[in-house]
């Protein structure tokens, strides 16, 4: 498996796994549809009136969502090749990574994008952090292993 398949793979896995419990969480929580989900990551490029968008402006936003968690697992598989540390335990790594991917997304990334702002709520945040852990960062750290280990 070469380098770019396996960045790719492991951003297509990570990112639909992060969809599906995003879209899944917010209709559990709202009970409305799901689409709105990635109208608001399509609003992180243009603004809130993606958010009253119709399935044009949804489907950017799964375009972009699958860019950002593309751009994460790129920056994962990166970082095993310069420390090899995070190859030793791929369940560790990835956990701390699905960690500092919820950090950035919520102190740098969105700060900086377009979004209308959201208040970062204790228990929101718990159910945010777990979802980047199980569906980001433990898939990526164990495909990058699979691929450094191949």
């Amino acid at each position: 498996m070469n380098l770019l398949r396996g960045i790719v793979v492991a951003g297509l896995v990570a990112g639909t796994l992060d969809g599906l419990a995003a879209a899944i969480l917010y209709v559990i929580r709202t009970g409305k549809n799901p689409l709105a989900v990635y109208r608001f990551v399509a609003s992180g490029v243009f603004g809130p009136d993606a958010l009253s968008g119709g399935t044009s402006m949804a489907m950017m936003g799964i375009f972009f969502h699958y860019i950002i968690a593309t751009g994460w697992a790129l920056l994962f598989f990166i970082s095993c090749s310069r420390l090899t540390i995070l190859l030793k335990n791929w369940i560790i790594s990835g956990i701390f990574y699905g960690l500092f991917v919820w950090l950035m997304m919520n102190l740098v990334v969105l700060p900086l994008s377009r979004v209308p702002s959201v208040p970062i709520i204790v228990s929101g945040a718990t159910i945010g952090i777990l979802v980047l852990m199980f569906c980001i960062g433990l898939p990526i750290s164990f495909l990058a292993n699979k691929y450094f280990r191949s």
